[in-house]
């Protein structure tokens, strides 16, 4: 009886950890969606064109894995300082309506899909160039 109830309860807590990974992927997948459309707004907004050619260099595209992305506010601090050595965070979280307090700000996704929002955009202005 008791291997039986512990077979029992092993499924019922695999079948619960894949709810709850389910849960956080969809969970991800719309901070992703609102960092993009974030992105996409900062760079049509407030962005200028070398500002997103320096966002473009520090992102490694071609290797997906391997990004480097801020999740935390003093790594959210770096990155804006690497790509506006001239303005303080503060300015950049009053352009982006948010403080480095939200939750969105302080996820991986959120900078995956803003990083890809405003890299839209400058692919955007470059096939105008074509």
């Amino acid at each position: 009886m008791t291997i039986e109830r512990l077979k029992k309860s092993k499924q019922e807590s695999e079948e619960r950890a894949r709810r709850q990974a389910q849960e956080r992927q969809e969970a991800a997948g719309l901070i992703h969606g609102r960092g993009s459309a974030d992105g996409r707004q900062w760079a049509l907004d407030h962005a200028e064109y070398d500002v997103l050619v320096r966002l473009k260099v520090l992102e490694p595209s071609s290797n997906s894995d391997n990004r480097a992305r801020p999740n935390t506010p003093s790594t959210v601090t770096e990155f804006v300082r690497l790509i506006l050595p001239n303005h303080s965070a503060m300015v950049f979280w009053a352009t982006l309506g948010k403080k480095p307090s939200d939750p969105d700000v302080n996820s991986t996704a959120y900078w995956n899909g803003f990083i890809e929002g405003a890299l839209a955009v400058l692919d955007e202005v470059e096939a105008d160039d074509l």
